[in-house]
């Protein structure tokens, strides 16, 4: 009978040592919490360059659209618009994934106006990062064919007149920030002065013919 009570003190002692080395462990890293499978599969497929392509760039979306929406669920918003804004840049700038990257942007703006994210100066860095960033992984893609850059143009058009139209509710700018409005107004000029040149090129194939 006195065996039993002596058995489970140890087991309980061997409990309390592992609680308090879970603790150390926290406070080692800041009061952190350990970390889901899908964010670190997310953060591995981000961190993993050398080998992406369309389908790991999509899995990392998927793995990032679950993510903020668990975020706008648990009333976590920082962090949901936070994941959306991190991920969207990676896919541009480290993996120049453009049409990965454009679904995840449009995302992002719904998150921003669902959960009544005010706009600010860093949001607005933010967006003109986003935008800098995809003009550049358009460049860096010289096999793109036309009309898939075209339709990336549209894309990102309607993703600007949506954050625009965010800052308009959101912002304390009547008619939305004057930043946003450059942004929107260069973008508009560049597909316009696309649009000659694709015409051209037509034209002369026809009169070749």
């Amino acid at each position: 009978e006195t065996a039993t009570p002596t058995t489970m003190s140890a087991a309980a002692a061997r409990r309390r040592k592992q609680l308090a080395k879970k603790a150390a462990a926290r406070a080692e890293s800041g009061g952190a919490e350990e970390e889901d499978p899908v964010t670190l599969r997310l953060n591995a497929l981000l961190a993993d360059t050398a080998n992406s392509d369309e389908s790991t760039a999509y899995e990392a979306l998927q793995l990032a659209q679950s993510q903020v929406r668990r975020g706008v669920k648990t009333g976590k918003y920082a962090e949901a618009t936070d994941l959306a804004y991190t991920v969207g840049l990676s896919l541009l700038e480290k993996h120049g994934r453009v049409s990965v990257a454009s679904q995840l942007l449009a995302e992002l703006v719904r998150v921003l106006n669902e959960t009544h994210t005010d706009c600010n100066d860093e949001w607005i860095q933010r967006m003109s990062g986003l935008d800098s960033a995809y003009r550049d992984a358009l460049e860096r893609d010289g096999q793109m064919a036309t009309d898939e850059r075209d339709r990336l143009g549209r894309l990102h058009l309607k993703f600007l007149r949506s954050a625009l139209k965010w800052s308009e509710v959101l912002g304390t700018v009547r008619l939305g920030d004057c930043a946003l409005h450059e942004l929107l107004g260069r973008h508009c000029w560049r597909m316009s002065s696309r649009a000659p040149a694709a015409e051209g090129e037509e034209g002369g194939a026809s009169t070749d013919e």
